[in-house]
């Protein structure tokens, strides 16, 4: 038998119990970020492929198995036994009560007592995102067209899930008793986005004329965080001078937050208490990455703001969708009811 070689890689095949064709590929690629699995992936790159053709293979491949299928934490393998029986050897269940059992099943995961906290999910994220590609299977199922727009979101969450162990274990997850892989996910994702965009709901909005409109009773405020070593990069002082300007040219407020709030959590979670800092002073709160620049600066966030009010006069956050997912990159928070309880479910 013969493995696909491609180039630029290391790569040794060998049989496993099953006479399957197995491909090691340690790259630069796959593994940057990952470098404390370096050194075994090359080794078991490097063995002679009688040296793995045991029953159950070597035992790093195992060990990469076990952590993929989430066997290794007794603690927890209780859990992930009962999602892994939820998903793949479902009871005799109707369509409505398979809904509600995965739908609990990733509440404990996702909502552990009700709060947003992604420890346990992420303990096992192959688990997790297969999970949630089975919810929005079943919701479609249910519901149909009227769970189009939740499914896609549903997948888009189970891809940043499933993104979170790529580093590590990519190249095999097709060997995962979860039975996922990124090509049938992404694949599944762009039929499901094209039922999105025609749906009445998820229907590209076009901005609406004059592109520099303003509003005068708005009260609205660009917000970013940038935290960068200014000895390696000008990144914060571009990103400075561009929203500075910006802001000047059509009279917002800028906050260009440069210190963090917390130390102690991740970097991200400086950037949701800096919206939530300023939100309550505004109408309308302008998130903008660090990174990002005005490219067009004649044209007002007022006029995105008008042009998404003019479609649904109640909508409260306002974000791009790129070819992947939502990007929050960028986006709009409206000062409302549903704007302050989103923000208190997410920080």
């Amino acid at each position: 038998d013969t493995c696909d070689h491609g180039s630029g890689h290391a790569e040794a095949a060998w049989r496993g119990a099953a006479g399957r064709c197995w491909a090691m590929r340690a790259s630069v690629a796959l593994f940057r970020g990952s470098w404390r699995w370096l050194a075994p992936a090359i080794a078991l790159a490097l063995l002679p492929a009688a040296a793995v053709a045991q029953e159950g293979g070597h035992w790093i491949f195992r060990h990469f198995v076990e952590r993929m299928d989430c066997l290794y934490d007794k603690p927890e393998l209780e859990f992930w036994e009962g999602i892994f029986a939820l998903i793949m050897q479902p009871a005799a269940q109707s369509p409505h009560d398979r809904l509600a059992s995965l739908t609990a099943a990733l509440r404990d995961t996702l909502l552990p007592y009700g709060v947003v906290d992604p420890v346990m999910s992420l303990s096992c994220p192959l688990g997790t995102s297969a999970a949630l590609q089975e919810l929005a299977s079943v919701c479609v199922d249910v519901f149909a067209e009227g769970c189009i727009q939740r499914a896609l979101r549903l997948l888009h969450l189970s891809k940043l899930f499933m993104l979170f162990n790529f580093n590590d274990y990519g190249a095999w997850f097709s060997q995962s008793r979860w039975r996922i892989d990124m090509s049938s996910l992404s694949s599944t994702m762009q039929e499901v986005t094209k039922l999105a965009r025609v749906d009445g709901v998820g229907a590209a909005t076009h901005m609406a004329e004059p592109l520099d409109f303003r509003e005068p009773r708005w009260r609205i405020a660009l917000v970013t965080y940038c935290n960068y070593n200014d000895t390696r990069t000008s990144l914060t002082k571009w990103s400075r001078g561009s929203k500075q300007a910006y802001a000047e040219r059509h009279g917002y407020k800028l906050f260009h937050f440069e210190e963090p709030f917390v130390t102690q959590a991740h970097p991200w979670m400086n950037k949701l208490i800096a919206i939530q800092q300023t939100l309550r002073d505004f109408d309308w709160i302008f998130w903008v990455d660090c990174d990002l620049f005005f490219m067009n600066p004649q044209r007002t966030v007022d006029a995105l703001i008008r042009s998404a009010l003019l479609k649904n006069e109640e909508a409260s956050l306002l974000i791009a969708e790129d070819g992947m997912m939502l990007n929050s990159g960028s986006f709009l928070l409206r000062n409302s009811p549903w704007g302050a309880a989103f923000l208190v479910q997410t920080v």
